[in-house]
C-alpha cells in the first residue's frame, strides 16, 4: 500500500488533521504503510499504548514510537503544531 498523501490546501489540512490523534495516525501510516512491523523481531501485530503514544509488539513486548528515529523524536511540541509548521 502506498504512503498517504499530504494535504495541499489549508481547508484540506483542517479536514485531514483535526487533532493530535489524526496526526499520529498519519505518521503511523507513513512509517508502516503495510501495517505495523516490529523493528526488533519483525512480528506484525502490536498493542497501542495511547497515553504514552507507543506501539508494543505482541510477540517480544518491544515498545516503539511512531516518531522514533525522526526529527520529531522526543518532541514535547504537539504533532498538530509540527504539522502546521510543515
Amino acid at each position: 500500500m502506498p504512503r498517504p498523501t499530504y494535504p495541499r490546501t489549508v481547508p484540506e489540512f483542517n479536514r485531514f488533521s483535526p487533532d493530535e490523534q489524526a496526526c499520529l495516525g498519519y505518521l503511523a501510516a507513513c512509517r508502516w504503510p503495510d501495517g505495523f512491523r516490529c523493528p526488533r523481531c519483525g512480528y506484525d501485530e502490536a498493542f497501542v499504548l495511547p497515553r504514552r503514544r507507543l506501539w508494543q509488539c505482541k510477540s517480544c513486548a518491544y515498545q516503539v514510537s511512531v516518531t522514533a528515529g525522526t526529527i520529531l523524536h522526543r518532541t514535547r511540541t504537539s504533532l498538530l503544531s509540527w504539522f502546521w509548521a510543515a
